[in-house]
């Protein structure tokens, strides 16, 4: 499971919710994924705030399961993280893409739309930055730590316009926070989940003490929301 190790303890594979009359029409959601994917943690800790009941596939087998006849009925990508989902006729169907899946946890369940904020206006921003994500932060973290990790040969040039890149959007989060606790309104919205999964990689990995000094209030940020229950569980 997915952990932040500066903050707080692992998430557990499996979320056990209040149980809502909802769950009838949209049970069992099934979560394919591999272990430690912060991509995957966006729809769990969002399942958390929305009452959803969400288990993590225990017998998934990355390059085995995700190639299976089965699994790419529900994502013909192949790839994680992946949502089975079964309606009211036992029909599965998939819903896949990282923030596809938040989004759609987010919108079912006994606390649905509560993080989507207050007006039409709050949720368009709340989308905004859900959106900015995949440009300004996943692009250049996974160009910062692939070939960290191993997946890629390393490229001086591209880590280097990559910590550019990261220091830009961290700065840009850091001047937005300045006056807010949450990005979007008073409380924590799928915006503040999606977006602090996305930099998870980035602080465990390489944001050290030197990098970070300077993002005092994105800082503040993402430590107020790794303390919370919710993403503590």
């Amino acid at each position: 499971p997915l952990s932040f190790p500066c903050f707080y303890p692992p998430f557990p594979p499996f979320f056990p919710l209040p149980f809502s009359p909802f769950f009838f029409r949209i049970m069992p959601l099934k979560l394919y994924t591999y272990p430690n994917n912060s991509r995957a943690a966006k729809g769990l800790i969002a399942a958390q705030y929305a009452g959803v009941q969400v288990e993590v596939a225990s017998d998934f087998v990355m390059g085995k399961t995700n190639k299976s006849d089965e699994f790419l009925a529900l994502n013909p990508l192949g790839k994680v993280p992946t949502l089975e989902v079964t309606d009211a006729k036992g029909n599965k169907s998939g819903v896949f893409e990282s923030n596809a899946i938040a989004r759609y946890v987010s919108r079912v369940g006994k606390k649905a739309n509560n993080l989507f904020g207050a007006t039409a206006e709050e949720e368009g921003l709340i989308n905004s930055f859900i959106d900015l994500t995949v440009g300004e932060i996943d692009l250049p973290a996974a160009a910062w730590l692939y070939p960290i990790k191993g997946y890629i040969p390393q490229n001086e040039a591209a880590t280097k316009a990559a910590k550019k890149d990261i220091r830009g959007v961290l700065t840009t989060l850091n001047n937005h926070l300045a006056t807010r606790t949450f990005l979007v309104g008073e409380r924590i919205s799928l915006a503040d989940i999606v977006v602090a999964c996305s930099l998870h990689d980035l602080y465990v990995h390489v944001l050290d003490n030197g990098f970070r000094k300077q993002f005092v209030h994105t800082n503040r940020w993402f430590a107020t929301l790794t303390a919370q229950a919710e993403f503590r569980a």
